[in-house]
């Protein structure tokens, strides 16, 4: 049966409607801690416009940050090679031949995945602050179009939708972006009818709305060429609601991870989600201080209620007359509201260690609090909070970079950058498997 752009949209909404608790959750979550991606819950944003006008504290903000760094320096540091290759039967691994195919294999997706092109760096920079912020990252890995090798590019999830397969394994992924008229005629050609191309030669800036959607191929045949591909791709316009390019993929090529899920639910959850509650605490907590320090500085003035001190001046040097009585005892007074800012900074402190904990910023700082320590102490007390680290992080090996390595062969296979694996692996079944060698390991 075929697909049509009808069945295609039909799902989009349904998925839509299933992600709807989830927007207005991730639009709080990135108004305190990424308000530029405060983007969930709205249709037409503007550009350059400010975005953080609910931010008064930033301590999630900067939380999230430093999370990325721990996670890109535990389980991608650029710095070394975090995972190898290697044949899956123990028995081959002493075989001089595969050992060295294994070695070169691992150089080349290190040169490559690292290439000036690539944007690796940026692209998983921003996959895990958007797993730190909303708990869901996802990754496009591609050919580059410049030149033979990788493309990589962090999605906004926003735009991004999956379904699970019945093991629990995202295999679909729907994205909803736009294209001006212009882009789109760069893509996809003339389109049906000639729209593209009209529009593109009358109105090039012209936003059009698109849906790509990846799934499975439901008549996969690896013996047949028209069907050996088990991704299939359609690209729709949703402005005339018709399928504008078909394809298909040997991998998937959205590479989505979650940093942990709740039962009977799609997306993840982070570490934003997990002290919401504090940070919304924080936040009032950092108004509440802020207007009563102001009061505080620039304290009100209690005037006596008569004409004398009509057109009281408050700036540096005025005079005042009638501004003391006849005894010299002042007519105005500054109000004493009886704020405790000791007490409410010290709260505010405990909320944002709280914050601080759960974005495991504390794991950085075993040797910035105690610089004096032993290398033997600070190696305990780092595998001490390592050891809660890992079970999320552990994750990320299992549903980002497992499946990212895997499309990285399978692109630079069929472009013929990876050399011939020997006979005795092929012999074997030329299984391989992944060991990492990243510091949380």
């Amino acid at each position: 049966m075929k697909t049509t752009a009808g069945d295609l949209l039909s799902r989009q909404s349904i998925l839509e409607s299933d992600r709807c608790n989830f927007e207005a959750l991730w639009q709080r979550s990135a108004s305190l801690v990424l308000p530029n991606q405060a983007l969930f819950q709205r249709q037409q944003p503007q550009q350059g416009e400010r975005r953080d006008s609910e931010q008064f504290d930033s301590t999630g903000a900067l939380a999230v940050e430093r999370f990325s760094a721990a996670m890109e320096s535990s389980l991608t540091p650029r710095t070394q090679q975090w995972a190898e290759l290697l044949p899956a039967e123990k028995e081959l691994a002493d075989d001089i031949m595969i050992r060295r195919y294994c070695e070169e294999v691992n150089d080349t997706l290190f040169r490559y995945r690292y290439a000036a092109s690539a944007g690796f760096t940026t692209a998983s920079g921003e996959h895990y602050q958007s797993l730190g912020a909303f708990g869901n990252g996802c990754t496009m890995v591609m050919e580059s179009a410049a030149r033979n090798g990788l493309r990589y590019q962090a999605q906004f999830l926003g735009e991004m939708y999956i379904a699970l397969n019945f093991q629990g394994e995202i295999d679909t992924a729907h994205r909803c972006f736009e294209y001006t008229a212009r882009q789109a005629f760069q893509l996809f050609g003339d389109g049906p009818r000639g729209y593209f191309r009209e529009t593109a030669e009358r109105k090039p800036d012209t936003k059009l709305e698109f849906l790509h959607c990846v799934k499975p191929n439901d008549d996969y045949d690896p013996t047949k060429a028209a069907k050996r591909r088990p991704f299939v791709s359609y690209y729709v316009c949703k402005s005339i609601q018709e399928i504008v390019e078909e394809g298909g993929y040997f991998t998937m090529p959205y590479v989505f991870s979650r940093f942990s899920t709740a039962p009977r639910e799609t997306y993840g959850r982070g570490p934003t989600q997990t002290v919401l509650n504090t940070l919304n605490t924080a936040n009032e907590m950092a108004k509440t201080l802020l207007r009563a320090g102001q009061k505080a500085v620039d304290p009100p003035l209690l005037l006596p209620d008569d004409d004398i001190l009509r057109g009281f001046n408050l700036r540096s040097g005025a005079l005042n007359y009638g501004g003391v009585d006849s005894q010299g005892n002042p007519r105005v007074q500054p109000l004493a509201t009886g704020a405790n800012m000791p007490l409410g900074l010290e709260m505010q402190e405990a909320e944002r260690r709280i914050i601080n904990d759960a974005f495991y910023v504390t794991l950085f700082q075993v040797l910035v609090d105690s610089p004096t320590m032993t290398a033997t102490e600070a190696l305990l007390r780092a595998q001490e909070k390592g050891a809660l680290i890992a079970p999320p992080m552990g994750r990320q090996q299992t549903e980002y970079l497992g499946p990212m390595i895997a499309r990285e062969i399978d692109i630079l296979e069929r472009a013929g950058l990876l050399p011939p694996p020997p006979p005795q692996l092929l012999e074997a079944g030329g299984e391989l498997t992944i060991e990492y060698t990243a510091p949380l390991n």
